[in-house]
């Protein structure tokens, strides 16, 4: 689905990313000022390990312990922080801690807001049709790709799947700017991941009710927005639509 987004932006960056696979020449180099796609990656690691902690002590709830659960993400962002630090070998340290100070209000807040939200998650990190690994171990996971009735074949993973009265929706965390509201479902392919996460959890959890995917900025940058999309036949229609224009 990322993929598919970068086709509707620029297909020749879409060609030589996906399909040739071309990547920037890693070099080493000490890390001045955390670039936005390295703060992304820092809060997605601190989200899905500060996460399986508190489900598994059962700390994700409204009516459980809030300092017990803010503990709980304290530590995970100093251990991630500190793993990271030695990778990145940062050459500012001031800059390097300022940003995780930054990192860890983003993160309580998600935190907060993940604690007193009526959708509780039930699941993070899913991958689905690819057979991936995590702190070196291998994910439980077929290697099909999900298809979609279209037809569209899809691997991925998905942040978040939360549930409410029985229905199912996925969640996509970002920590970019939120785009401007508007009326298109899938602002010409550009926004299309709510949407198709959407069709892949009906065709993973075939039994329950999918109500919409959407996509969540939940950093100050965002300003903690929302982009829901409710999966009925407008949505349906404009995923099947990405198949007509190659």
């Amino acid at each position: 689905a990322t993929a598919l987004e970068k086709y509707a932006a620029c297909p020749y960056r879409f060609f030589l990313a996906t399909v040739v696979g071309l990547r920037a020449r890693a070099t080493v180099r000490q890390v001045e000022e955390l670039d936005p796609a390295t703060r992304g990656l820092l809060f997605h690691d601190i989200v899905y390990r500060a996460a399986a902690e508190l489900r598994l002590r059962d700390l994700l709830s409204l009516d459980a312990d809030a300092e017990a659960a803010e503990r709980v993400v304290d530590d995970m962002i100093v251990a991630v922080a500190k793993a990271w630090h030695e990778k990145l070998a940062p050459a500012i340290d001031r800059v390097w801690y300022d940003a995780i100070e930054d990192l860890r209000l983003d993160v309580r807040y998600w935190l907060r807001e993940l604690r007193k939200s009526e959708w509780q998650p039930v699941e993070f990190e899913l991958p689905f049709g690819h057979r991936g690994r995590r702190d070196g171990i291998a994910e439980d996971c077929t290697d099909d790709p999900v298809v979609l009735d279209s037809g569209l074949a899809l691997s991925g993973r998905i942040d978040a799947i939360e549930q409410r009265q029985g229905e199912l929706r996925a969640t996509d965390y970002k920590t970019g700017e939120a785009p401007a509201l508007g009326n298109s479902v899938i602002a010409g392919g550009t926004q299309l991941q709510p949407a198709l996460y959407a069709l892949v959890l009906e065709k993973l959890f075939p039994n329950s009710r999918v109500a919409s995917g959407n996509a969540y900025y939940c950093t100050t940058r965002g300003e903690f927005q929302r982009r829901n999309v409710e999966l009925d036949d407008s949505t349906r229609l404009a995923a099947r639509e990405v198949l007509r224009y190659p």
